[in-house]
């Protein structure tokens, strides 16, 4: 026996309209107490913005992987996933916005690149071998340079796979294995 439901077949859902708010409103709470804490305890809030950052940067980047995999193998048990993973990894261009907090609060949170600020020479032979690499130019290089690859690699794989769509082209999949082979 199926449920009893008290709503009629196509009638619509009613929400109140402070509910419909309600996504806004807790955005900007949370920004709210995002800047309190900021100012309260700067460090503590870096390493729970890095957290939170590292998390969804993963999903962005495994989202990545499966596309590369995806094209590589010509997997067919992975197209009804391939647009989901495919705007997954088009959000690498945001994570590299959502990045430049941990940018400015870098000295704060990592002591190895406040220590190569302040010009201090380790006794690790370890640390001393790698100190050109362990430099704050260095470190904001690197992460320019990889943000801009990956956004450059998900945006031709998803440019490529769009037109792949509409024309159904062989180039298309040419040019998208050539970028995984690369993007591996």
């Amino acid at each position: 026996m199926a449920p009893h439901s008290d709503t009629v077949p196509g009638e619509r859902l009613t929400m109140p309209p402070w509910a419909r708010n309600l996504p806004m409103i807790l955005i900007v709470v949370g920004g709210i107490l995002g800047l309190i804490a900021l100012f309260t305890n700067p460090k503590q809030f870096g390493y729970s913005y890095l957290l939170a950052f590292m998390f969804y940067l993963s999903i962005c980047l495994g989202a990545l992987f499966l596309v590369l995999i995806h094209h590589l193998f010509d997997a067919m048990w992975s197209v009804p996933l391939r647009r989901i993973t495919e705007h997954l990894a088009f959000l690498l261009p945001v994570m590299g916005i959502l990045f430049i907090p941990i940018a400015i609060l870098a000295p704060t949170i990592y002591q190895w690149l406040a220590e190569a600020m302040q010009h201090k020479v380790h006794a690790d032979h370890a640390l001393a071998a790698k100190q050109p690499i362990f430099s704050a130019p260095w470190f904001y290089g690197i992460a320019i340079g990889l943000f801009l690859i990956w956004t450059w690699l998900s945006w031709n794989l998803r440019r490529w796979s769009l037109r792949q769509d509409k024309t159904g082209e062989a180039l298309c999949t040419y040019k998208l294995r050539k970028y995984s082979a690369g993007g591996i």
